[in-house]
C-alpha cells in the first residue's frame, strides 16, 4: 500500500476516533440522539415488575426481549404506551411519561404490579345453615347442622368451634360486629349473654374484639358480657376500641375506659344527626353523620357529603370511602380527596386492598378490581361473579363470595 493511502486511511481513522469518542461516552452516560428533535439528550429508564412475573412488556407496541422483571435503560423522554401481557392473566396498560435522568416505575407506590387471571379458579364450595363476615371480613363464620365453623379469608384455613347449647338466647341470635371468632366464641360459652325478649327486638347490633360485647338496646349503650350494665344513655353510634368504646352522644363525643371506669368528653360540637358511624383509624378519627363523613380533630372538618361506606387501610393511612355510585380515597398524609370510580350502575361492598393497588367492589352482579394508580387511565377488571357479599385476602390471591347457604373460595391471581 503507498504510503499516500497509509496516510489517508490514519487520518480517516483519527476523525472516526474524535467523533466516536464522544458519542460513545455520551451514550454510557445516557444521552441519546433524538432524531425527532434532531438533538442530543438525556435520557430515561422504564422499570416493571410483576406478579406473577415473566410476563411479556410492550412498549409502543414493541416486544422487549426480557420479561419482567424487567428495567429498559436508555429510553428517550416522551410519553409511551405500555402493555404487560402474560398468557391466562388479563392485560394490563397504561400511558407513561418518560422524563430525563429518572426513572419510570410502572409499578409506582408498591414493589410490583397484580396481574389478575382471566379466569379464576373456584377451589371450593362451602355448604352452610347461615354465614356471617367478621366485621373487617377477614373471618367468615358459618353454622352447618348445628356446628359453628370460621374461615380465616388470609389463611385458607377452616376452625371448629362447636357449638351453643345454651338456653336462652345468646349470641349471634342479633346482628355481630365481630373479631377474632376463637376468643369470642369462648367468651360467649362461659359468659352467654342473656336478653329478655323486650331487649332483643330492639337491640341494633353487638360489636366485640372476643374481651368486650357492647350493644346498644334501644337508644341505650350497654356492656353485655359477663353481665348486662348500663354504660350511657341516647347514645347515637359508638365503636369499640381495646379497652374503650368511643360514642356519639348528642353533640358530645365520648369514650368510656373500661379498665378505669371513667368517662371522657372529647369533643362538645358534633352536629346533632339521626344516623351515624365512628370511624377509628390508628390516631386518626372519623365520624359519618346522616351520610356526611367528618375528620375530628380540633375540631370536624368536613370531608364528603354523601357516604354510606368506609374502609381503612393501616398499612398504607389511606382511608376509603364510598357511596352507591362513587368510590373515593382520604390521603391522610395531605388530607386529600382522590375520585376512584363513578359508576352509572349501583357499587355495592367495597374493599381496599392497598398491598394489590386495587379497590375490590360488587358491581352489575360481578366482583370487579379497579386500580388505585391514576397515571393515565385505572386498570378495570371483572374478577368472578358475585353472590350476597365477598371478602378478598390481604395478598389479594384468595376472593371468597358467600350468602347464607354457600361460600365460594377462588384463586384470581
Amino acid at each position: 500500500m503507498r504510503l499516500r493511502n497509509r496516510l489517508i486511511l490514519v487520518g480517516v481513522g483519527v476523525v472516526i476516533f474524535l467523533i466516536a469518542t464522544p458519542l460513545l461516552i455520551l451514550y454510557a452516560r445516557g444521552f441519546e440522539y433524538d432524531f425527532a428533535t434532531h438533538k442530543i439528550v438525556k435520557t430515561g429508564a422504564i422499570v416493571v415488575d410483576t406478579q406473577p412475573n415473566k410476563a411479556s412488556v410492550f412498549v409502543d407496541d414493541k416486544l422487549q426481549k426480557d420479561t419482567t422483571p424487567l428495567s429498559i435503560r436508555f429510553v428517550l423522554p416522551k410519553d409511551y404506551n405500555i402493555r404487560v401481557e402474560k398468557s391466562g392473566y388479563q392485560n394490563w396498560t397504561k400511558r407513561l411519561s418518560v422524563k430525563s435522568q429518572f426513572v419510570t416505575w410502572v409499578n409506582q407506590n408498591r414493589d410490583t404490579i397484580t396481574l389478575f387471571l382471566t379466569e379464576p379458579n373456584l377451589n371450593r364450595t362451602i355448604s352452610a345453615d347461615q354465614t356471617l363476615a367478621s366485621q373487617y371480613r377477614d373471618e367468615i363464620a358459618f353454622s352447618n347442622a348445628g356446628q359453628i365453623s370460621t374461615l380465616s379469608v388470609n389463611k385458607g384455613n377452616i376452625s371448629n368451634l362447636g357449638s351453643f347449647t345454651s338456653n336462652p338466647v345468646v349470641l349471634p341470635a342479633f346482628p355481630i360486629l365481630w373479631e377474632n371468632s376463637n376468643s369470642t366464641f369462648d367468651s360467649l360459652k362461659n359468659h352467654p349473654i342473656v336478653l329478655t325478649k323486650a331487649q332483643l327486638s330492639t337491640i341494633e347490633n353487638v360489636e366485640t374484639d372476643g374481651n368486650h360485647f357492647i350493644g346498644k338496646i334501644g337508644t341505650d349503650l350497654y356492656s353485655l358480657s359477663p353481665t348486662v350494665s348500663l354504660i350511657d344513655k341516647n347514645v347515637l353510634t359508638y365503636t369499640l376500641d381495646g379497652n374503650s368504646v368511643w360514642y356519639i352522644q348528642g353533640n358530645f363525643l365520648k369514650r368510656y375506659d373500661f379498665i378505669n371506669n371513667n368517662f371522657e368528653t372529647i369533643q362538645t360540637d358534633v352536629p346533632l344527626a339521626e344516623s351515624g358511624q365512628i370511624i377509628r383509624a390508628d390516631n386518626y378519627l372519623f365520624a359519618v353523620l346522616d351520610g356526611t363523613l367528618y375528620r375530628i380533630n380540633d375540631k370536624l372538618e368536613k370531608i364528603y357529603g354523601n357516604v354510606s361506606t368506609t374502609d381503612y387501610d393501616s398499612s398504607s393511612a389511606e382511608l376509603m370511602f364510598a357511596n352507591n355510585n362513587e368510590i373515593f380515597i382520604y390521603h391522610l398524609s395531605d388530607q386529600s380527596t382522590e375520585l376512584i370510580l363513578r359508576s352509572s350502575t349501583q357499587i355495592q361492598n367495597p374493599i381496599l386492598n392497598f398491598s394489590s393497588g386495587y379497590v375490590f367492589y360488587q358491581n352489575e352482579g360481578k366482583i370487579k378490581a379497579i386500580e388505585l394508580d391514576g397515571r393515565d387511565h385505572r386498570n378495570l377488571y371483572t374478577i368472578a361473579d358475585a353472590m350476597s357479599n365477598f371478602a378478598v385476602s390481604n395478598d389479594a390471591k384468595f376472593l371468597y363470595t358467600y350468602n347464607n347457604t354457600t361460600v365460594k373460595e377462588y384463586t384470581i391471581r
